[in-house]
């Protein structure tokens, strides 16, 4: 049998002792908390000369770089900071997302493979003046990527590679 050990479980028990294994850690959770809290911070960016403020989510797990200049990317969720872009700006996004291909005029933009929780998908990218999360001084040498899904509830609108923090 393979050093392989067969234990006579009923169906009931088997349901009992998930039932328990869940109770036990919600509990734990609900006690203690899950220690994978949310680290929201509010930002401040300018992209070509454009000032985009709100609310991003520091994520251990997403490292993305862009391939070509080397520089970390910001993600910015297209839907919730479209407001705050200028016209000709979210035309050429839009030009992007509905085509899959950017524009002629898009001077100063360039594809990105990112992998996220969607999957690897090419999104746009653009060099960002300066980028700083409240309290820190601002950076340099990033860039801004830009995804046209709305993130999670819209508690926020960027996410910023933890590395980027500085506290």
């Amino acid at each position: 049998n393979n050093g392989m050990v067969y234990i006579r479980v009923s169906p009931v028990l088997l349901i009992l002792c998930i039932l328990g294994v869940y109770a036990a850690v919600e509990g734990w959770d609900f006690l203690f908390g899950s220690g994978a809290a949310k680290s929201l911070r509010s930002f401040q960016a300018v992209v070509m000369g454009t000032t985009l403020s709100g609310t991003a989510l520091l994520d251990s797990g997403f490292r993305a770089n862009d391939p070509i200049f080397g520089t970390p990317l910001v993600l910015f969720s297209y839907p919730q900071i479209s407001p705050q872009l200028p016209e000709p700006f979210r035309e050429k996004l839009e030009f992007y997302f509905d085509r899959g291909e950017l524009p002629d005029t898009a001077r100063g933009f360039a594809l990105a493979g990112v992998r996220t929780a969607g999957g690897l998908c090419l999104l746009p990218t653009t060099p960002m003046q300066s980028f700083s999360l409240r309290g820190q001084k601002p950076g340099t040498s990033m860039r801004a990527a830009f995804s046209k899904e709305k993130f999670a509830d819209g508690q926020f609108c960027a996410i910023v590679p933890a590395q980027l923090d500085q506290s």
